[in-house]
């Protein structure tokens, strides 16, 4: 099979774009937000490779002046990087770390929901605890993954800033207890202390306690999707009950509960609306009802 290039992905893009506007974005996770919103008319689809792939092709359209192309990209931490990052004309980026925390970042309603059914359930279980407040429950959970999300964002946020190149994925911290998962605790089991000399780390631990104070007075936390998510996972599944849950499931369900009306006050949405809306084309759609006659009826 022959890889997937920068070229190729731009050939594909050029060819769906001769029947109107296409928006290429990062992932699958990026499908979802705009499976139930976008207009059959323009076509979404999902690089291969991922943000840097996004950009490079992004870059070929805006030479070739391929006006039918956009592009929308997660912000993650670009904005900490010791050089400033130039987005291509044609590329939209997340306000916050990325597209789904834009969704929620002033109204976690959608996500603390989530979180409520899912502890409503296990209450309900033979061996579930009838005594829990479940709406007091459902916050403290939202609050106690803000709080992990957040300090792995400072971790991350020294290592994009320093240009350590951390991969917190080597050490899975959400094998540990909630409440022992600090910044500080992963930013030392991924840095030991015998490969950064002590005036260094000293710095990377005040711009980790900068960051932390900060978080804690700006609107939201600059937390990344994932880490959110599965903190949240992590700390359901600390629980008494032991309440399983994955990725997709809180993020399909957390979607899916999020208004037409708070989608359009997404500044990325209204730009990616007046693209379209300047090629002559519409980009959103109300969720359409569907009747059980519809459901019922055969098709042929």
């Amino acid at each position: 099979m022959m890889p997937i290039t920068t070229e190729s992905e731009y050939s594909t893009l050029l060819l769906l774009s001769q029947g109107g506007p296409v928006l290429m974005v990062e992932g699958d996770d990026d499908i979802l937000i705009f499976k139930h919103i976008i207009t059959p008319n323009v076509k979404l689809i999902a690089s291969s490779g991922g943000k840097s792939r996004v950009l490079n092709v992004a870059k070929m359209a805006e030479d070739q002046g391929l006006d039918r192309a956009h592009f929308l990209v997660d912000s993650d931490y670009d904005s900490y990087k010791p050089k400033s990052i130039n987005y291509p004309s044609n590329v939209t980026s997340s306000e916050h770390h990325d597209c789904f925390i834009d969704l929620i970042a002033d109204d976690l309603a959608p996500l603390r929901e989530t979180i409520h059914s899912k502890l409503l359930r296990a209450k309900k279980r033979p061996n579930g605890s009838c005594t829990t407040n479940t709406d007091a429950a459902a916050k403290q959970v939202l609050a106690d993954a803000i709080r992990i999300a957040s300090a792995l964002a400072a971790v991350r946020i020294v290592s994009v800033h320093f240009s350590l190149k951390l991969k917190i994925q080597t050490y899975n911290i959400f094998q540990l207890a909630p409440e022992t998962i600090t910044a500080h605790h992963a930013y030392k089991h991924l840095c030991p202390n015998n490969t950064v000399p002590p005036e260094i780390e000293r710095q990377h631990f005040q711009m980790i306690e900068d960051t932390l104070d900060d978080f804690t007075s700006s609107s939201f936390p600059r937390v990344g999707d994932h880490d959110l998510l599965k903190a949240v996972i992590k700390i359901l599944n600390s629980r008494p009950v032991h309440i399983q849950a994955n990725e997709e499931e809180l993020r399909c369900a957390t979607l899916s509960q999020i208004s037409p009306a708070k989608f359009r006050k997404v500044r990325w949405l209204q730009e990616l609306l007046r693209w379209c809306e300047g090629l002559g084309f519409d980009l959103y759609t109300e969720r359409s009802a569907i009747t059980y006659q519809q459901l019922t009826t055969k098709t042929t």
